[in-house]
């Protein structure tokens, strides 16, 4: 023992503590970790204090269980595998002696007269068998994943010294098919390995314009696969052996990130057999992880269940080392998924969970589409589905929880996460206040408000909010709901006056609502204008919003990302410096008068959209330019011939007639068609052309034309009192050059829109 406590001292662990620590007589790296976070822990916690603590590894409990109990000479610390010894440790520090860990940067650690030691009898075992929330640069030498009992950094390696953690093997963790097989590669030579799509061979990952799957009926292209698998292996184990660190052991098969599966006659006879894309895909990596099992059955295979593949085959089962992967990227995630909103994802869950031996959630705790991560109150669903993939038999969560920058209060929802990923039965109210109170300290309860008034408006308005939304399906940021918000965050910066750290923590929460308020600055100058008549007392100084965005967001990301994060620093300063500049504009009031054809309808049933401020312009194709024509000035336009860096976009697919349609992320699929016919255009210059009468949903949007190249979010339109309220469609549209009606053959052929409006049928108040 006193050798055990000389080793500790030598290497600077023993801090201020007296501790002592009974070692296992077969005593791991990882054992020696907990040995020092207990010790420096301790130190500051209670300096001098004299307790003896056992460590007992045991064998007889799974693999991260922990336990903690008073024995007659102090505490015993126990646990299974590598990390039990270690979650007993941060156990007894958080639930004992109150630490908390808020961050890779922050936390809270009480001072105590004397440890804790009578009386002590807990035990415990995370849910699922692998955990992890993605992270980012942020955390790679810091220990706070192991801290929140996460055990796999996904595309980065955890410390052997916190647990040998989940290891994907290379090339990648996900969308490996075009890693193993390059198309660069093999193309030219094999180009039936390659999607057949309306009869043409397609090469290239990813999600670009000229992106698509491996042609997975192929046999030829099977066994190089199958070789490219080995030889990855091969060099993963010589690396491990180099580094003398623990090989790989699950290995990401899975397809690239789009849609354009092979359409050739073998693959759609697979598909028809199968009834989805799925069947094919299972068919394919069940060969490669039975034929690859034979030599390593020690490692495991991963696959998607994304997209196209996300329907359970009607015949194939995968074999017992995949685990299929179960991606949600349309349930609305501020309601849980038993919900009839999501029971589309619901019976996915309850499918693959027949068929798979191991299955995996992939998670979105994360908005995507920009601008990202408006706030929204989505924690309150976290225990109710944590639970359910407990319930459905689920070993592994996935959870993307990115944006450390500019993410809805992220250090709390990730805190949130982590805990119920432990345990989905944890006190849920108990969580977030203790969180709230001990980070914010007396501004605690104007936070735990904050995100009640969220929760309460998202009952009320209903928004679906699933990972990829546009910027209108936020109905709950209404004008009412951001001023309340602000009050609350300017009673609590009140409290926090002299509290340097707090405030800037208070700060960092704020920057939510700072930026629902400028990016959403048209639709709620618009409320206030159809209120009141004017903008008189409009509550938003767009100016002090971009002052104070840039601040929140220079200062945390000193703090998060300019030690480790590299390029991510630059990155999202520029992302940042692009959104201001998109949205930090004086406000065309133009935009707020209607125009003459609609001035006779009743305010309330009328849905105005400038597509030059409102629209999402994929890559540009659109471009925003000014036009003395158009009743706002500016204009989307869309010019012929496109680039080709742009992708293909020749103008005969642009001709009259037009066909449009709503799209509803939920259902993912079209809910309502629109056409612009030839004769519908009656002179040069802007006309109205109503294309069509719709029903809408709460996360519904317009994509224009067969690309999708312009996008116009119109939940905002939908009121969940009257579902089955009918909409007319006008758009104002131009048109020039020789391909169109009234065109001049000297001008370029041109589509410009600039106004999309929404009338509401009488029938609905």
């Amino acid at each position: 023992m006193k050798k055990m406590l000389c080793f500790l001292t030598m290497i600077g662990l023993l801090s201020l503590s007296a501790i002592e620590i009974r070692m296992p007589e077969k005593s791991t790296i990882c054992n020696r970790t907990a040995a020092e976070i207990l010790q420096r822990y301790v130190g500051k916690i209670c300096p001098g204090d004299r307790t003896v603590f056992t460590f007992r590894n045991d064998p007889t409990v799974p693999e991260d269980a922990w336990k903690i109990r008073s024995v007659s000479d102090g505490v015993e610390l126990s646990g299974g595998g590598e990390r039990g010894v270690l979650y007993a440790v941060y156990h007894y520090l958080e639930d004992v002696c109150g630490v908390m860990w808020f961050s890779p940067f922050e936390e809270d650690v009480p001072k105590k007269e004397k440890l804790p030691t009578s009386n002590l009898d807990y035990a415990g075992s995370p849910a699922f068998e692998w955990r992890c929330i993605h992270y980012s640069i942020e955390n790679k030498e810091d220990s706070f994943t192991s801290k929140m009992r996460l055990n796999s950094g996904h595309d980065y390696r955890i410390p052997v010294k916190y647990g040998e953690p989940v290891i994907f093997g290379g090339p990648y963790f996900v969308h490996t098919h075009g890693l193993f097989m390059p198309s660069e590669k093999y193309f030219k030579d094999y180009p039936e390995w390659y999607a057949m799509i309306d009869g043409k061979r397609f090469a290239g990952k990813g999600s670009g314009m000229n992106a698509s799957q491996l042609c997975l009926s192929n046999k030829a292209m099977r066994r190089e696969f199958i070789r490219r698998v080995k030889e990855q292996i091969v060099k993963d184990r010589r690396m491990a052996e180099i580094n003398r660190v623990r090989p790989p052991f699950i290995y990401s098969l899975t397809q690239n990130d789009n849609q354009k599966y092979c359409r050739c006659p073998e693959c759609c006879a697979f598909y028809e057999y199968e009834g989805s894309p799925s069947g094919l895909l299972i068919d394919f990596t069940n060969e490669v992880a039975t034929e690859i099992g034979k030599e390593y059955p020690d490692i495991e295979f991963i696959t998607l269940a994304y997209q196209f593949t996300e329907r359970t085959p009607k015949h194939i089962r995968p074999v017992s080392n995949i685990i299929i992967c179960l991606t949600d990227t349309v349930s609305n995630t501020l309601i849980p998924l038993t919900e009839k909103e999501n029971l589309y994802f619901f019976n996915l869950l309850r499918e693959w969970s027949k068929i798979a031996s191991k299955l995996c959630i992939w998670d979105y705790a994360i908005t995507y589409r920009n601008p990202s991560e408006l706030p929204y109150a989505s924690e309150f669903a976290y225990p109710y589905d944590l639970n359910l993939f407990q319930v459905h038999n689920v070993k592994h969560i996935f959870t993307e929880l990115e944006q450390s920058l500019i993410g809805d209060v992220r250090d709390y929802k990730f805190y949130l996460r982590a805990k119920l990923t432990e345990n989905p039965n944890a006190d849920f109210d108990k969580l977030r206040t203790e969180f709230a109170n001990r980070f914010y300290g007396p501004a605690g309860k104007f936070f735990l408000e904050y995100r009640d008034l969220l929760r309460k408006r998202q009952q009320e308005k209903k928004p679906y909010i699933a990972m990829y939304p546009n910027i209108y399906a936020f109905t709950h940021l209404d004008i009412d709901t951001l001023v309340q918000a602000f009050q609350m965050f300017d009673e609590g910066e009140k409290l926090l006056q002299g509290d340097d750290v707090r405030l800037r923590r208070w700060r960092h929460a704020r920057l939510g609502i700072e930026r629902a308020a400028l990016v959403l600055s048209k639709k709620l100058s618009l409320d206030c204008y159809i209120k009141h008549g004017s903008l008189e007392g409009y509550p938003f100084d767009r100016e002090k919003l971009a002052f104070c965005i840039r601040r929140t967001i220079f200062e945390q990301a000193e703090i998060r990302l300019k030690k480790w994060g590299g390029h991510l620093y630059s990155v999202e300063l520029q992302q940042m410096e692009k959104e201001l500049e998109k949205y930090n504009r004086p406000l065309n009031k133009k935009a707020l008068v209607l125009p003459e054809k609609f001035r006779d309808y009743p305010r309330n049933r009328i849905f105005d959209y400038s597509i030059p401020e409102e629209g999402y312009l994929h890559r540009n194709i659109f471009r925003v330019v000014p036009d003395t024509e158009s009743s706002l000035g500016v204009t989307a336009r869309m010019t012929f011939p496109i680039p080709d860096e742009l992708g293909s976009h020749p103008l005969e697919k642009y001709l009259l007639p037009m066909n449009f349609q709503i799209y509803s992320s939920g259902l993912k699929k079209n809910i309502g068609g629109m056409r612009l016919a030839v004769d519908q255009i009656k002179s040069a210059g802007y006309n109205w052309c109503k294309i069509g009468t719709v029903k809408l949903s709460s996360d519904c949007y317009m994509p224009f034309f067969w690309s999708w190249i312009l996008q116009v979010g119109v939940a905002d339109a939908f009121d969940p009192n009257h579902e089955d309220a009918k909409f007319d469609v006008w758009l104002s549209i131009k048109f020039t050059g020789p391909a169109y009606p009234f065109g001049k053959a000297q001008d370029p052929n041109t589509i410009s829109i600039d106004r999309l409006i929404l009338t509401r049928d009488s029938a609905t108040r």
